[in-house]
């Protein structure tokens, strides 16, 4: 299937309009942000460049809103960071478990977990628009308001897919809204980037490079507000590898949990 890969990192090159007054870097940080960034663990969660990408963002944007797929360290930088842009901010992280969840001792001092809203539900894999996908179901989804200005995309792990990462949530995004996916150096993210801009009518990929930090970082952005489309490339290739992680999960998921567990230990 090596034509299918040439395909997709061929359109995501040619559909890649770099902003470049994008700000991922933070050149003054405080001794606070230091300390955050220090304990950026990597590995499963984010690494220090994509954590400070997202303080940058969220500083230089003066983000209000989040929604978060897959909660983890991004937590605990959004929940720093954008107190001291608004103390009406709102962070909507969604997960499957958050039981594993715990904030650095040395961070305490700096986050509240009690204003920290997780909402959890299981990954089941559905079938529509993406063929076969795997999507949170997440009753309070509904309740999420228009206007979320952030997007950040960590979850569901790969062997699930993400491509319905923005299923509930497309329809409230704001224009000039960004959605950043973590792992964008995997062909598997960026096959979901691709069926996403096949799909979604109004986005625009405004960075990607395989190489930020350990793992990638990719940038999309709302222009216009969303619109689904059905595109029989996205549907084509999502149904052929839904199949296959159907098939696969089992083993897959057996696998990873025993890579995660020696990890954590």
């Amino acid at each position: 299937m090596n034509w299918i890969k040439k395909n997709v990192t061929s359109y995501l090159s040619k559909s890649t309009f770099t902003d470049e007054k994008l700000k991922l870097t933070n050149s003054n940080p405080s001794e606070h942000e230091l300390k955050v960034l220090k304990h950026s663990p990597g590995g499963w969660s984010i690494d220090k460049p994509v954590a400070e990408a997202i303080i940058a963002l969220v500083k230089e944007k003066k983000i209000n809103r989040v929604v978060e797929i897959g909660a983890g360290f991004s937590t605990i930088v959004f929940h720093f960071t954008m107190p001291k842009i608004s103390p009406n901010y709102e962070v909507f992280s969604i997960e499957e478990n958050v039981d594993w969840f715990k904030i650095p001792s040395e961070l305490k001092e700096l986050v509240d977990r009690d204003s920290m809203g997780f909402y959890t539900g299981r990954i089941r894999f559905v079938f529509g628009i993406f063929g076969i996908h795997a999507s949170y179901q997440i009753p309070e989804k509904k309740n999420l308001k228009y206007g979320v200005e952030l997007v950040f995309v960590d979850g569901p792990q790969y062997y699930y897919g993400r491509e319905g990462a923005l299923d509930g949530v497309y329809d409230k995004l704001k224009v000039g809204c960004l959605i950043v996916m973590d792992d964008a150096e995997r062909y598997t993210e960026q096959c979901v980037i691709y069926k996403w801009l096949k799909v979604y009518k109004g986005l625009e990929l405004i960075y990607f490079k395989e190489k930020f930090g350990d793992k990638g970082l990719a940038i999309l952005e709302v222009k216009m507000p969303l619109k689904r489309q059905f595109s029989l490339d996205a549907f084509l290739l999502g149904s052929m590898q839904g199949i296959k992680r159907l098939l696969n999960f089992k083993t897959i998921r057996e696998k990873q949990n025993f890579l995660k567990s020696n990890e954590l230990n």
